[in-house]
């Protein structure tokens, strides 16, 4: 394989074996900027969004998700247990399609991630998945072009903006300007597995929480 075509390949384990993923496209960047900016300014508190970090689901699974919402902010490591993430997400592209749909859907079930979130850029669509008894069912699906959560927190996201990352606004109106409308809501805790809050793995500082994980 020619060189230009290794750049920026995305390597991940799975069950023993690195599976070699193609490099993205500008078009899903810029997808997946519009959704940081977007997203970013709707998180509850306690929650950070971290693009292309390494996921652990299992002993012999590393998975790298095109973003994640995690529960423990700020912390210094290279990668996050599964339990650690809220939320993970993937970019649909036309090379990655079958293994977004159904493989990385599975695994990330297989991990309890509570949801799942796949867009498609290709119709402006997403859904939101929430985990079910070991399995994601739909959770919430756009329309029009709108996609309205009230869950893993409130917010609007309107995916028919196309192409505009960035737009001169003030901070108040930062959100809505790149397609994300909050709703109401009162974010105090972080979104909770089985009823109870989530905690950081190990507590106390994010410095202390990044020893042993570099």
């Amino acid at each position: 394989m020619p060189n230009e075509q290794l750049l920026g390949n995305r390597i991940e384990g799975v069950d023993g074996t690195l599976v070699m993923g193609p490099a993205p496209t500008a078009l899903h960047q810029q997808w997946l900027q519009r959704l940081q900016l977007a997203a970013v300014p709707a998180l509850p508190k306690g929650t950070e969004l971290l693009p292309g970090v390494a996921v652990r689901c299992g002993e012999n699974r590393l998975l790298i998700p095109d973003f994640v919402i995690v529960t423990c902010p700020d912390v210094a490591t290279t990668w996050y247990p599964a339990s650690e993430v809220l939320l993970a997400a993937e970019i649909e592209s036309p090379s990655a399609r079958v293994q977004d749909r159904i493989l990385k859907k599975a695994r990330y079930a297989e991990a309890l991630i509570p949801y799942y979130l796949l867009v498609d850029p290709e119709q402006e669509a997403a859904t939101v998945y929430a985990l079910s008894d070991g399995d994601y069912l739909p959770h919430a699906k756009s329309e029009g072009g709108l996609l309205t959560l009230a869950e893993p927190f409130p917010a609007e996201l309107d995916l028919r903006l196309s192409g505009q990352l960035y737009a001169s606004c003030t901070p108040s109106a930062h959100s809505e300007a790149h397609g994300f409308r909050h709703r109401t809501s009162s974010p105090e805790d972080v979104p909770a597995r089985g009823g109870r809050r989530e905690r950081c793995r190990g507590g106390g500082t994010p410095a202390a929480r990044s020893r042993g994980r570099r």
